[in-house]
């Protein structure tokens, strides 16, 4: 055995606490309303009690509460358990049964005699899942050793392997989730409905990017949500990406973190700058600027003072690293929006054979980073070339780069398509926002102004000649 397991072995942290759950147990046999609300908080998890004797008379109360049994005491818990030879687990017994594992009625007796319904559950219950979760913990340490020492030379896998774990024992202190019944989830639903009609459609969670047209198509960004943003090359993607955070964050005051690698994070704030004060980049960075242009420019930067966008500019970034400095990031800091510019310049820990199969794993792991933090997630993804090829260039499903993954993994697909671009007869700068895929909801095309000279997108009735 190594010397960091024989220290962890060693160590004096008290990992349980009997007293608390055997206390807890007799008190739900005195009052058995109070069951419901135990087997929620403790995430129906036998395994929460230290002792095998707990853990089995705490399976019978679950057990027979969802029989819906009435009554239940130290003999209907003897009753239940006596003759049952499969444990919680699945396994069979040879010699005894049940009844035996959990003590016998000497044990189930004697927890009920010595219970009080006098009890604060909730201090109780604080009480087993803290001793509970450090046992979880150290149980980790030692499996993240074992990986540190099986795996010396990829330490991006070894510190995400190390940072999940821990961060869903912190997070299960946090939030006790057990299965959904389906009744409860339409309840739930039908309330969420209803606050949505009062609302007028606006929740707080959802994303919305101020495009009025577009987010009535989409109901907004969704947690959960990956978005990906497609277009050609200098059809404004990078652009519009940019006045969707600065939209979120400063008129909303929603956080927005944006992974850029392609763009240093000094030429994702200069965009920013000179988008929302209407001063021409290139003639900013000539020194070509008015002092007018500077009250601007001024203007701005108090306007911008504690702008919740983050941005990390690190070339070449794996899913892995995006997650580990996403959940720092949420830890400290309020996150509603993820933005990824764009998706084909990010590596992964593997080498894989094709582009095709290395999109596929990055695509499948950013509706994962969705998911888990709870965000919308929107992707930059270049098209394919086949666009150029047609008569017509209009974007299609089909023209997503390199992997079908993309279109099967997205919640919603934003196309980007300026028919001035191909056509010098039509206005170079309307701009089509197709809605080329939406789960929950209509596609279409929504138009919007783009002054390329500022980087900015504004709807048609704001704009700007």
């Amino acid at each position: 055995m190594n010397d960091y397991k024989n220290k962890s072995n060693l160590s004096n942290i008290e990992l349980y606490d009997l007293e608390a759950e055997s206390a807890l147990l007799g008190a739900l046999f005195l009052n058995n309303e109070e069951i419901n609300r135990v087997l929620a908080e403790l995430s129906n998890n036998i395994k929460i009690f230290k002792k095998r004797e707990n853990q089995i008379i705490f399976y019978a109360i679950k057990k027979l509460i969802n029989n819906q049994s009435d009554g239940i005491d130290a003999i209907v818990v003897k009753d239940f358990l006596k003759g049952l030879k499969e444990t919680p687990e699945g396994y069979t017994l040879k010699d005894k049964d049940l009844l035996e594992v959990a003590g016998g009625m000497e044990y189930i007796q004697e927890i009920q005699e010595n219970a009080t319904t006098f009890i604060n559950y909730d201090e109780y219950i604080k009480i087993i899942r803290n001793k509970f979760l450090l046992r979880r913990l150290l149980k980790t340490l030692n499996e993240v050793y074992d990986k540190t020492v099986s795996n010396p030379n990829d330490i991006d896998f070894v510190l995400e392997n190390a940072e999940r774990k821990i961060f869903e024992i912190a997070q299960e202190k946090k939030v006790k989730k057990s299965f959904a019944q389906i009744n409860e989830l339409i309840k739930d639903q039908v309330k969420y409905i209803q606050l949505i009609k009062e609302k007028g459609g606006d929740l707080d969670t959802y994303v919305k990017t101020d495009y009025d047209l577009l987010d009535t198509q989409t109901g907004g960004f969704k947690p959960g949500q990956l978005i990906i943003l497609a277009a050609r090359p200098a059809m404004g993607k990078t652009a519009f990406a940019i006045n969707i955070a600065k939209n979120v964050a400063l008129n909303h005051s929603k956080g927005v973190v944006f992974f850029s690698l392609e763009m240093a994070d000094e030429e994702i704030a200069q965009r920013l700058l000179f988008m929302h004060s209407s001063i021409r980049g290139h003639d900013a960075l000539q020194g070509f600027l008015a002092a007018s242009e500077f009250d601007k420019l001024y203007e701005t930067e108090k306007q911008f003072d504690k702008l919740p966008i983050f941005v990390d500019d690190t070339a070449g970034l794996t899913p892995i690293q995006m997650k580990a400095k996403l959940r720092r990031l949420i830890s400290k800091k309020p996150v509603d929006l993820v933005i990824v510019d764009y998706l084909q310049l990010m590596n992964t820990s593997e080498n894989y054979n094709t582009m095709n199969a290395k999109i596929t794993v990055i695509s499948r792991y950013l509706k994962e980073i969705a998911k888990e933090f709870k965000v919308p997630v929107i992707a930059l993804s270049q098209l394919s070339r086949k666009t150029e090829q047609r008569d017509k260039k209009i974007p299609r499903l089909s023209d997503l780069r390199e992997s079908g993954a993309i279109e099967q993994d997205a919640d919603i697909v934003l196309f980007l398509y300026r028919k001035g671009y191909y056509d010098e007869d039509e206005d170079g700068n309307e701009t089509d926002i197709i809605i080329a895929k939406n789960r929950n909801g209509p596609t279409g095309k929504v138009k919007l102004h783009f002054h390329k000279e500022y980087g900015r997108f504004d709807k048609l009735s704001f704009r700007d000649d």
